[in-house]
């Protein structure tokens, strides 16, 4: 399975991504699917399906705006 991402130059704070969109952080692309005020929020790494979560203060990073899986 491999996975392929199409990017814009666009850089947002990573709290404005939305759940279900994907960004670029330290050249691994990660899967928002979540947050709070407390943990900040939580993603899912696309390479090897762990759970993390970065805090709201996180800096600005690229969104990766179309994600597809190819068989």
């Amino acid at each position: 399975m491999k996975i392929t991402s199409g990017t814009k130059e666009l850089y947002v704070p990573l709290e404005q991504v939305k759940n279900g969109e994907c960004f670029r952080l330290h050249d691994k692309l990660y899967l928002k699917t979540d947050w709070d005020s407390i943990t900040g929020i939580h993603c899912i790494d696309l390479a090897n399906g762990e759970t993390y979560d970065f805090m709201l203060s996180a800096v600005v990073e690229p969104v990766v705006t179309e994600v597809k899986v190819v068989e």
